[in-house]
């Protein structure tokens, strides 16, 4: 019973023995070595990866230069068409005042004043000086106004006495205005007379948007220091003889026609 009892320890001994030097232990160190082996291609599987990134990288930098030089083409593009729009529209609004404007007449008024000074009664002194006045009555302004004037003095019966102006073309003007804007007024100081006389202003202007000329003349028949327009004059006793004088003496001895004073 003994003897059997000690081989059974040395049979259980041996076993725990083998087992603990079981010739299958290295196989299963081989197997757990194996157990986390190495991928395969994982060396060149990160070398593409870095490539890719290197390659991608530089695509992001050349669609940045890309994008700032685009912005900047944009940028001078919308420049220039802002300016060319601009340059449009103002033409556009030029060219619309010079049409509206091409069909407008320049309206000017001439009129006479004498000075408010009063020798006792309501009239002024018969032999003050007046005074040509010439309004710009608009809408438009007119250029290069030129003004000559011309007095005729007659006896108490209508009979040509003197004449007072200068009928050579080269003379100096009344008055000479480059321009002369809407509401704006010139005047000039006239020799009087204290006998009746006829003051002749010939008036030629331009209009500015297309330079087209405008020539008229006006008459004043002064008495006293009473100023009668032409219009008025006409129904005046003498009109037709002091007339007839007048046009008699430019027909003989001025350069203006007959047909231009009696515009």
């Amino acid at each position: 019973m003994q003897a059997n009892k000690g081989e059974w320890l040395r049979t259980v001994s041996v076993t725990l023995t083998g087992s603990a030097r079981s010739p299958n232990l290295p196989h299963m160190a081989k197997r757990s070595s194996d157990a986390n082996p190495e991928p395969i291609g994982t060396r060149s599987t990160v070398e593409n990866t870095q490539n890719l990134n290197r390659e991608f990288s530089k695509a992001q930098r050349f669609a940045k230069k890309w994008s700032v030089l685009f912005s900047l083409v944009f940028s001078i593009t919308a420049l220039i068409f802002s300016v060319l729009s601009f340059w449009n529209a103002r033409t556009q609004i030029a060219n619309t005042r010079k049409t509206s404007h091409v069909d407008v007449s320049p309206n000017l008024s001439c009129a006479i004043a004498f000075p408010l000074t009063f020798t006792g009664t309501n009239r002024p002194a018969a032999s003050a000086n007046p005074t040509v006045k010439i309004l710009n009555r608009g809408p438009i302004k007119v250029v290069s106004l030129s003004v000559i004037h011309e007095i005729f003095t007659f006896s108490s019966n209508g009979a040509l006495q003197t004449w007072i102006g200068e009928r050579d073309p080269n003379h100096e003007f009344l008055f000479f205005e480059k321009e002369l804007l809407p509401s704006k007024l010139v005047e000039a100081s006239l020799v009087g007379s204290s006998i009746p006389a006829v003051y002749v202003f010939h008036l030629s202007y331009f209009r500015e948007e297309d330079m087209q000329q405008f020539t008229r003349n006006e008459f004043f028949f002064v008495q006293n220091g009473q100023v009668t327009e032409h219009k008025e004059f006409r129904n005046h006793l003498l009109y037709r003889k002091i007339m007839h004088q007048i046009f008699t003496f430019v027909n003989t001895n001025s350069v203006l026609s007959t047909q231009k004073l009696l515009n």
